[in-house]
């Protein structure tokens, strides 16, 4: 059964920087002439990741196998990373034109073709924005430029106190109240929490607990 699980390999070019994830599987179906088929060990990129000159992650492409039998596979992610001075992540965008785009490849790994039908959602844009000790204070979500998913913390001694969170997935057009969520704590004589109470909207739902042995 081992030569039916995935083999992951990684290419890095130093010239491109450009970091490449290959899935080496025995999936891949051979057609015969008398019309049958056999499994056959292929490779089929599903990740390449691209850096800057200080190696941060710039870009991300995810490919997903889409026909085992005609070596097709079709782009299922592209996202975008950008940073600010501190180096933070202050956007990412996963870009999406609207449309589910797939490619067939030769034995040399080389795209023969470019298809493109369907629809397949549109852009999705998050930024971060930080305050003046770094901490983060908001995270905001548009899908197709429109507002679906916004949180905004506010901090007591560097613990998050209390988050509003605003979830309008597919309800963009309508008007939606945020959730008011709230962190109680407790410590030690260390000053590490001991016991964190989370309130959603008033109420306590969840409890973390943990034990701290010094030495």
């Amino acid at each position: 059964m081992e030569s039916f699980k995935p083999l992951f390999t990684t290419k890095f070019d130093s010239l491109t920087k450009t970091d490449s994830v290959f899935s080496v599987t025995n999936k891949y179906m051979k057609s015969l002439s008398n019309g049958s088929y056999i499994e056959a060990i292929d490779s089929i990129l599903v990740l390449v990741k691209k850096y800057d000159s200080k190696f941060k992650l710039i870009e991300e492409k995810k490919f997903k196998k889409d026909d085992y039998i005609r070596k097709k596979v079709f782009l299922e992610t592209v996202i975008l990373y950008e940073y600010d001075e501190s180096g933070k992540i202050k956007k990412q965008t996963n870009v999406r034109d609207g449309k589910r785009h797939s490619y067939l490849f030769n034995n040399a790994g080389k795209v023969i073709e470019e298809m493109v039908n369907e629809d397949y959602g549109k852009t999705l844009t998050t930024t971060f924005i930080y305050s003046k000790n770094h901490n983060l204070e908001q995270i905001t979500t548009h899908y197709d430029h429109k507002i679906c998913n916004d949180k905004k913390f506010e901090y007591k001694d560097n613990y998050i106190s209390k988050l509003y969170y605003l979830d309008k997935f597919g309800r963009e057009d309508e008007p939606v109240e945020p959730r008011v969520i709230t962190f109680k704590y407790k410590f030690d004589k260390q000053k590490n929490w001991t016991e964190i109470v989370k309130n959603v909207n008033g109420k306590d739902l969840y409890k973390w607990i943990r034990r701290i042995e010094y030495y």
